[in-house]
């Protein structure tokens, strides 16, 4: 009765630690120059006819690590294998995405093997499909913190002497992380006759989605087309320049 007892006992410990416990099983298939797909679940590859010369053993492993820290993931992160596989034409890769993103992209590591590209995506439902022409590692979610915001903002014509209205220029987290805190700053050939003159970017960082503003007025000293330039930056976040043009009269 003892031995019986212990067997059971082992058949359903090896019971919980399998597929369900650690993710869905490694698939593998080989595929050749006519094509062919490849699927699991949560993510479907198709290898377009002349993407491979001869045949290769292609498999999917869903990974039980998460990607880095700064991105926001909507799928689990997939291995792709063999590693560095390239391809004639480019392959789709098609990934089932989870709650919680709003504006998702896939990430796929770069060739080199270092860190990931966003190669975009088109989203169909719960469905984004996304296409390259090398195998590693893929998912699907939000990049890190990227600053965005107007590339040129024209305060128009101001007497010479005069100030003009604040101008307000909004700077936007666009990324799925949060962005470090948030400098800004005039720079630029006429950078003396504008003015900075209010800003809810207070070196605070910016949450996914999340805004400051910055507030700039123009004060011409001479006649003529003027040019300056708002730097912003954050780290995470990045930088970037807003172009303020105005024209003094």
């Amino acid at each position: 009765m003892r031995s019986t007892s212990f067997w059971i006992a082992a058949l359903a410990l090896t019971s919980a630690c399998g597929d369900d416990a650690n993710g869905p099983a490694p698939v593998s298939k080989s595929i050749g120059p006519a094509g062919g797909r490849l699927s699991m679940a949560g993510i479907e590859l198709v290898i377009p006819a002349g993407a491979l010369a001869t045949s290769v053993t292609i498999s999917i492993i869903a990974l039980d690590t998460a990607p880095p820290g700064e991105y926001v993931a909507a799928t689990s992160l997939y291995d792709l294998e063999p590693a560095a596989l390239t391809f004639s034409q480019p392959v789709e890769v098609h990934l089932t995405l989870g709650a919680g993103v709003a504006m998702p992209s896939v990430f796929w590591t770069k060739l080199s093997g270092t860190g990931f590209e966003d190669v975009g995506g088109t989203v169909e439902g719960t469905t984004i499909t996304a296409t390259n022409t090398h195998f590693s590692e893929v998912f699907a979610g939000e990049g890190p913190a990227r600053l965005a915001s107007s590339a040129v903002v024209d305060i128009g014509s101001i007497m010479v002497g005069s100030t003009s209205a604040p101008s307000t220029i909004t700077i936007t987290n666009t990324g799925g992380g949060t962005s470090g805190p948030v400098t800004v700053g005039l720079g630029g050939p006429s950078a003396s006759e504008f003015q900075l003159v209010g800003t809810t970017c207070t070196t605070a960082p910016l949450p996914p989605k999340g805004t400051c503003t910055a507030d700039v007025a123009f004060r011409p000293a001479s006649t003529g087309s003027k040019a300056a330039m708002l730097n912003v930056a954050a780290t995470p976040g990045g930088q970037l320049a807003v172009t303020l043009t105005g024209l003094g009269e």
